[in-house]
């Protein structure tokens, strides 16, 4: 039975899946509610590391369909970056609170 429209969103799914069990962060999504995301995809193609990527709303709460959203990519990345669970995970305790 093909779920998917094609094996490169079958991928993807799989792989964001993967991924975030690695990571520790929940992934609920159902078939049926990717299904509903990729009718609402903004751009022709699948999701990809340059164009648009699934994005959490809420970095404290895992992929569930209230808490996703396609963001552009290099948006997504770049607040990833500033989260301060990332930068401690990558450079240890050297994250500083802003001043001002």
């Amino acid at each position: 039975m093909k779920v998917y429209p094609n094996f490169k969103w079958q991928h993807y799914w799989c792989r964001k899946k993967y991924n975030a069990k690695k990571s520790g962060i929940d992934f609920s999504l159902t078939v049926e509610e990717k299904l509903k995301l990729i009718e609402s995809f903004p751009a022709d193609g699948h999701p990809s590391y340059t164009g648009y990527q699934l994005g959490r709303l809420d970095h404290n709460k895992g992929y569930s369909f209230d808490n996703v959203e396609w963001q552009i990519g290099i948006d997504n990345r770049r607040e990833a970056n500033t989260r301060r669970d990332y930068i401690e995970k990558r450079w240890g305790n050297k994250w500083q609170e802003p001043v001002g």
